[in-house]
C-alpha cells in the first residue's frame, strides 16, 4: 500500500515538472519564432527595398510566411496533447541536473515501469522512489526548465535591433512593404493625381500600343504587361510625361505601371482582328496654265505635284466604316465620303509640304492597324530669270536720248509679260515691254527705250532693270529681276571725258612700246651687220633672227590689238555723239590710222624671213632683213603719227568741251537773270541763289582748265596757248566768279534788282571770254593748216630723195657684173618707200588737204613702173629694168613738182578760209537737224511745251549764238576777201532771227527754212572757194601718158632731159616758193646742172 502511495506521488511530482517544461518550451518557442519571423519581415523589407523583389519572389515569401504560423501552432497544440513520458522526462532532469544521475530514471524505471523487479526488493525500490521525491520536491522550476530571452544570443539581438533601425528610417516604407507583400499583384502605393493612358484599351491585332504616365512623380519607371506573352519595358520620360510602347499585339493582355515600389492596377487591352484598306487610288489634276497631264497613281500614296494641282483619292476599307477622314499634319483634317460602306473617296488641292494619312473607325470602334503615312511633296512654280545682255554697266546717254536693251528671260513653266522698272527723280515707274497670248519658256528681250521721254537734264541719272513676269494662275504672277543698272545723262564734261579714255589706252600702249621697238630695230640692225660680214649663216644668227621675229610678232599682236580697241571706242562715241565737222574729220583719220598700224605688208615681210630661214639662204635672209626693216620703219613712223595726232585731237577736243561748258553756262546764266528779273517770291529766290552758286562753281572749274590747256598748248601752239590764258586771266581780272557769288548773296536777301545788274555784267564777261575762246580755237586750227603744209613739202623732199636712190640704183644697172638679184631687191626697197610716202598722201587727201590729182597719178606710175623694173632685173632683162628705173625717176620728179605746186596753193590763204567756213557749216548742219526734230513739238497737258523740249530749244539758242559769233568772226578776219566768198554780212542777220525763234520757244516752218537758206550760203561760199583752188592758175591735169610711157616735157632747145624736168634756165623762169626753189637748186647741183 505504502509503495503504490508513493508510486502515486512519484508520479504526479513527474507529472508536475512536465507540465511545467511544457509550458517554458511553449515559451522558448513563442521567443525563437518571434526572433525568426522580425528578422525574416526585416530581411524581406529591406530587400524589396534594394532589389525590389518580383511579385512573383514577394508572393512566395508571403505563402511561405502565413504557412509558418499554423505549423506553429499545430506544433504547439500537439505538444499540449501529448501524453507525458515519465521516462523521457526522468531523462531530462537527469541531463539538466547530473548529480541526480540514474536516481529519478531508475526510481522511475522500477517504480513506475514494467521490468521485472526480481533482482531489487521491494525496500530497495521503495528506497529509491522515495529518494527520488524527495530530490524532485527540491528542484525549482526557473533553475530546471528556464526561459531563454536570447536564443540566439546577443548577436542576434544586435543584429535585430540594427535591422529595426534601418527600416524605421523610411516608416512609410514599411507599410508599402507589407503591402507588396500582402497583396503582391494588387495596387501598392498611392495613385490619387497620376494619369495613365490609354488605361483600358483596344486595339487591332499586331499593331502598337503608347502607354504614358502624366505627373508621374519620378523621372524612370516600368511598364508590366501579362498575356500570352509576359513583359516588361522601362519608361523614358519625354515632355514631362513617362512613356512606353507594347509592340506586336497579337493577344488580349493586362499591363500596370510601376513606379518605384508602387504598382499600378492592371488595365486591360482587348485585340482584335484589323481594320484595313486596300485599292488605294490617286488623280492629280495639274493647273490648266502649267499644260501639264493628268496623272493617276494605284496603291501609292506619296504624291508630288505643282501647287495648286487638285488630287482625288480613293480607297477600300475590309470594314464597313461608321466614319472617315483625312489627317493633314499641317493643315488639319478634311472629311472623307463613305458610299456603301466601304468605298472612301476626297479630294483636296496641293498648297504645302506635308503627310497626311487616312483614318476610319467602325460601329464596334474598330479603325486601321497601323495606318501609312504618306508625304506631299508641293512643287513651287519657280520665278522666272532675267538679264540684260546689253547694255553693261553705266550707259552714258547719246544725243538721241535712246537706249537700245537686250536681255534673255526664262521660266520654267512659261513666261506672260516683260517689262521695264527704272527710278528717275526718286519716283520707281514701270512700263510693259512685252506681253504674250502664248507662254514661252525663253525669250529674248529688246527694247528701244527713249530716255528722253522721263523729262531728264545733264547730269540726272534713272537706275533701271528688266522684269519677268510669269504665268502662275494659282498664286498670282511671280517676278523675277535683273541686276540694277545706272543711266546718267551727260554733261558736256561727261561726254568729252568719254571721248578721251577711247584713246588714253592707245596712248599708254604706244608710249609702253616705245621703248621695245627701238630695241628692236637695233637688233634688226645688229643682225643684218652680222650676216653682212659672215660668209654663211650660223645657228647662232639664225636663231637671232628667230628671236627677232619672236619679239616683233608680241610687239605688233600687242599694239594692233590696243588699236583695234581704240578704233572700235571712236566708233561707238562717233556714233553717239555729234561734234563740230573739225572734230568729226580727226576721228575719223586717227580711225584709219588705228587701221593701218601692223599693215599685212609688215606681216608677209616676217613670213619671208621665216622661209629664208628655214633655206639658211644668206643672201635671201639679208634681203627679207632689209624689207622687215623698211617694214619696221613704216610701222614706228604710223605709230608716231598716230601719237602725234592723238595728242593733237586731246587738246582740240579739250579746246571744244570747254568751248561748249562756256556757251552752256552763259545760257544757263542768261536763263538764270531772265527769272531774276520776274522777281519771284522768296523761296524761288533761295533756289535761284543756290543755282547762282553752282554757277559760279563751274566757271571756276572752267578757268581752272583753261589755264591747265594754256599750259599744255604752250609749246605746240604758242599763239593759241597765249589767246586761251588771256581769256582766263581775263575771268580774274573781272572777277566774274566774284559777281556771281555776289548776285547769289543779294537773291538770297531778295535784292533781285542789284542781282540782275551783276548777272548782267556776268553774261557781258562771259561773252568776251568765249570770243576769246573762239579766237584760241581759230589759232589753233590756222598752225594746223601750217602743220599741213609743211607736211606737204617734206614729203617733197621725201620724193627727191628717193629719186636720188632711183637714179643711184639706174646707174648700177648699167653695170653688166652687178647682181641682178640684188638689184631687184634694192628696186623692191625703193618702190616699198614710194608706196609708202604714197600712202601718206592719200591720208591727206582724205583730210581735205589741197593736193593736185597729178601727184597721185605719178605715184601710181613710179610704183609700176618700179615693179617692172624689179622683175626685169630678176629675169635678167638689163634694158627693160633701165626702161622702168628710167620712166619710175620722171615720174617721182613729177609728182615732187606737182607736191611743191599744191603746198604753194595751201600757203596762198584759201586753206584757212576754207577750214573755218567748214567748221561753221558743220555747226550750223547739226543745229539744222536738232531744230527740225522738234517739229511737231512735244506737249504736256495739252498746250505746255514739256521741259525736254524747252532745254533742247535753250541748248540750241546757245549753240546758233555760238556759230553767229563764229561767222561774225569770219567776217572780220576774212573781210578783204569777198570775191573769194562774196558778201555773208546777211547771214549774222539771218542767226539772229534764228536765235529769237529758239529763245522764244517759237519754231516754225519759217524758221527751218531761214537755217536751211544760212547754210545752203555757207556751203555754196565753201565749193567758190575750191574752185577758186582748183583756177586755171594752179590746175593740176591727169598726165597723159604715150603708150611706151612717160615722157618729160620738152626744153626750149626742143632735148628731153634725163631726168624729166625742165632745163636749168627754164625751171628758174617758172613760179616756185622760195624753200623749193632751195630744194631744187640743191637737187640740180648735185646732178651736175
Amino acid at each position: 500500500m505504502d509503495q503504490k502511495r508513493d508510486n502515486i506521488t512519484l508520479k504526479t511530482a513527474l507529472q508536475g515538472i512536465h507540465r511545467r517544461q511544457r509550458f517554458v518550451s511553449t515559451i522558448n518557442i513563442l521567443i525563437v519564432s518571434l526572433y525568426i519571423g522580425l528578422g525574416w519581415l526585416l530581411l524581406l523589407h529591406l530587400a524589396d527595398g534594394i532589389f525590389m523583389l518580383p511579385s512573383y519572389i514577394r508572393q512566395a515569401s508571403s505563402y511561405v510566411t502565413l504557412a509558418a504560423l499554423p505549423g506553429l501552432a499545430i506544433y504547439l497544440l500537439i505538444t499540449s496533447l501529448r501524453q507525458p513520458d515519465h521516462r523521457k522526462t526522468a531523462a531530462n532532469i537527469e541531463n539538466v541536473l547530473p548529480e541526480l544521475k540514474q536516481e529519478i530514471s531508475t526510481a522511475v524505471q522500477f517504480g513506475l515501469g514494467e521490468e521485472s523487479r526480481e533482482n531489487y526488493s521491494r525496500q530497495l525500490i521503495a528506497d529509491l522512489i522515495q529518494r527520488a521525491e524527495e530530490k524532485l520536491k527540491v528542484i525549482r522550476g526557473g533553475s530546471f526548465l528556464p526561459v531563454r530571452a536570447l536564443p540566439f544570443g546577443k548577436l542576434a539581438v544586435y543584429i535585430l535591433i540594427s535591422l529595426t533601425l534601418i527600416s524605421l528610417i523610411k516608416p512609410a516604407e514599411l507599410g508599402i512593404s507589407l503591402e507588396r507583400f500582402i497583396h503582391p499583384d494588387g495596387v501598392i502605393g498611392n495613385w490619387e493625381g497620376i494619369e495613365i493612358n490609354p488605361g483600358d484599351a483596344r486595339v487591332a491585332r499586331g499593331s502598337e500600343i503608347r502607354v504614358d504616365v502624366a505627373n508621374p512623380g519620378r523621372t524612370s519607371g516600368r511598364i508590366e504587361w501579362r498575356g500570352a506573352a509576359n513583359g516588361s519595358a522601362p519608361m523614358t520620360i519625354t515632355n514631362g510625361k513617362l512613356e512606353a510602347g507594347i509592340k506586336a499585339i497579337d493577344s488580349s493582355l493586362a499591363y500596370r505601371i510601376v513606379l518605384g515600389r508602387r504598382q499600378s492596377r492592371f488595365y486591360r487591352i482587348d485585340c482584335y482582328t484589323p481594320l484595313l484598306l486596300s485599292d488605294i487610288r490617286i488623280k492629280i489634276t495639274p493647273p490648266r496654265y502649267t499644260g501639264f497631264q493628268i496623272r493617276q497613281t494605284e496603291n501609292q500614296g506619296d504624291i508630288t505635284a505643282i501647287r495648286g494641282s487638285r488630287v482625288y483619292i480613293s480607297a477600300v476599307s475590309t470594314l464597313p466604316l461608321e466614319e472617315a477622314g483625312l489627317t493633314f499634319d499641317r493643315s488639319g483634317q478634311k472629311d472623307v465620303a463613305i458610299t456603301e460602306g466601304r468605298q472612301l473617296s476626297a479630294s483636296f488641292y496641293v498648297g504645302k509640304d506635308e503627310n497626311y494619312r487616312l483614318w476610319g473607325r467602325t460601329t464596334q470602334g474598330d479603325t486601321f492597324v497601323n495606318p501609312a503615312e504618306y508625304r506631299i511633296t508641293c512643287l513651287e512654280d519657280e520665278p522666272p530669270v532675267i538679264e540684260i545682255t546689253s547694255p553693261e554697266g553705266e550707259v552714258l546717254l547719246g544725243e538721241d536720248m535712246k537706249v537700245s536693251l537686250t536681255g534673255l528671260a526664262s521660266d520654267d513653266l512659261g513666261l506672260s509679260a516683260v517689262r521695264l522698272g527704272y527710278i528717275s527723280r526718286d519716283r520707281e515707274q514701270r512700263q510693259d515691254i512685252n506681253r504674250w497670248q502664248k507662254c514661252l519658256a525663253a525669250a529674248a528681250v529688246e527694247y528701244v527705250w527713249e530716255v528722253g521721254r522721263l523729262d531728264v537734264l545733264p547730269g540726272d541719272s534713272v537706275a533701271y532693270w528688266l522684269e519677268a513676269l510669269d504665268n502662275d494662275a494659282v498664286s498670282g504672277p511671280k517676278t523675277g529681276r535683273s541686276r540694277v543698272q545706272m543711266i546718267r545723262v551727260p554733261t558736256i564734261e561727261d561726254i568729252y571725258r568719254s571721248l578721251a579714255t577711247a584713246d588714253s589706252a592707245a596712248i599708254e600702249e604706244i608710249g609702253r612700246a616705245e621703248q621695245a621697238r627701238s630695241q628692236l630695230n637695233q637688233e634688226i640692225d645688229k643682225l643684218a651687220q652680222s650676216l653682212k660680214e659672215s660668209r654663211k649663216i650660223d645657228w647662232q644668227q639664225q636663231a637671232a633672227a628667230e628671236q627677232v621675229l619672236k619679239k616683233q610678232q608680241e610687239l605688233a599682236d600687242r599694239l594692233e590689238k590696243a588699236m583695234e580697241q581704240a578704233s572700235e571706242d571712236l566708233a561707238q562715241r562717233e556714233n553717239k555723239w555729234s561734234f563740230d565737222q573739225e572734230t568729226m574729220e580727226k576721228l575719223a583719220q586717227l580711225r584709219e590710222l588705228f587701221d593701218q598700224v601692223a599693215t599685212d605688208k609688215m606681216r608677209q615681210d616676217m613670213e619671208r624671213l621665216r622661209q629664208a630661214l628655214d633655206k639658211l639662204d644668206k643672201q635671201e635672209v639679208s634681203r627679207a632683213l632689209d624689207n622687215l626693216k623698211l617694214s619696221q620703219e613704216d610701222f614706228n613712223r604710223q605709230l608716231d603719227q598716230t601719237m602725234e595726232l592723238l595728242k593733237e585731237l586731246q587738246r582740240e577736243r579739250q579746246m571744244e568741251k570747254l568751248d561748249r561748258q562756256l556757251q552752256d553756262l552763259t545760257q544757263r546764266q542768261k536763263d538764270l537773270k531772265d527769272r531774276t528779273e520776274e522777281r519771284p517770291d522768296h523761296d524761288q529766290n533761295q533756289r535761284l541763289s543756290a543755282q547762282q552758286k553752282g554757277l559760279a562753281e563751274d566757271l571756276k572749274k572752267i578757268s581752272g582748265e583753261m589755264q591747265e590747256l594754256a599750259r599744255e598748248l604752250k609749246e605746240p601752239n604758242r599763239e593759241a596757248s597765249q589767246k586761251l590764258s588771256e581769256s582766263a586771266d581775263r575771268l580774274q581780272q573781272k572777277q566774274t566768279g566774284r559777281k556771281m557769288e555776289k548776285a547769289s548773296q543779294s537773291l538770297s536777301q531778295n535784292e533781285n534788282s542789284q542781282a540782275a545788274d551783276l548777272q548782267k555784267q556776268v553774261l557781258s564777261e562771259l561773252s568776251m571770254v568765249s570770243s576769246g575762246m573762239q579766237s584760241a580755237r581759230s589759232s589753233m586750227r590756222q598752225a594746223k593748216n601750217k602743220a599741213a603744209a609743211k607736211a606737204v613739202r617734206q614729203r617733197a623732199r621725201d620724193l627727191l630723195d628717193l629719186s636720188r636712190q632711183q637714179e643711184s640704183l639706174n646707174q648700177i644697172g648699167t653695170d653688166a657684173a652687178a647682181d641682178r638679184n640684188d638689184l631687184a631687191n634694192q628696186q623692191q626697197i625703193i618702190r616699198r618707200q614710194a608706196e609708202r610716202i604714197r600712202q601718206e598722201l592719200d591720208n591727206m587727201a582724205r583730210n581735205n588737204m589741197l593736193l593736185s590729182p597729178r601727184s597721185q597719178q605719178m605715184m601710181q606710175e613710179a610704183s609700176r613702173q618700179m615693179d617692172q623694173a624689179a622683175q626685169a632685173h630678176s629675169e635678167g632683162r638689163g634694158d627693160q629694168a633701165q626702161k622702168g628705173g628710167q620712166k619710175a625717176l620722171a615720174a617721182l620728179n613729177g609728182a615732187a613738182i606737182s607736191l611743191m605746186e599744191s603746198s604753194s596753193g595751201q600757203g596762198g590763204g584759201s586753206g584757212d578760209m576754207m577750214q573755218d567756213l567748214a567748221g561753221l557749216s558743220g555747226q550750223q548742219q547739226s543745229i539744222n537737224e536738232g531744230t527740225s526734230s522738234t517739229l511737231p513739238l512735244p506737249q504736256e497737258g495739252g498746250g505746255q511745251m514739256s521741259q525736254q523740249a524747252r532745254s533742247q530749244m535753250s541748248r540750241l539758242a546757245a549753240r546758233q549764238e555760238a556759230v553767229r559769233q563764229g561767222m561774225e568772226e569770219f567776217n572780220q578776219k576774212y573781210g578783204g576777201r569777198r570775191d573769194k566768198t562774196g558778201r555773208m554780212d546777211d547771214l549774222v542777220e539771218e542767226m539772229k532771227q534764228v536765235i529769237e525763234d529758239l529763245k522764244k520757244q517759237q519754231v516754225s516752218r519759217q524758221t527751218i527754212e531761214r537755217q536751211e537758206k544760212i547754210l545752203t550760203r555757207m556751203l555754196d561760199a565753201q565749193q567758190s572757194l575750191k574752185e577758186r583752188d582748183f583756177s586755171k592758175q594752179r590746175q593740176a591735169e591727169s598726165g597723159r601718158l604715150p603708150e611706151n610711157g612717160y615722157l618729160p616735157p620738152r626744153t626750149d632747145k626742143g632735148k628731153w632731159t634725163p631726168q624729166g624736168l625742165p632745163a636749168w634756165k627754164n625751171w628758174r623762169q617758172e613760179y616756185y616758193p622760195l624753200e623749193y626753189k632751195e630744194i631744187l637748186e640743191e637737187y640740180f647741183r648735185s646732178l651736175g646742172q
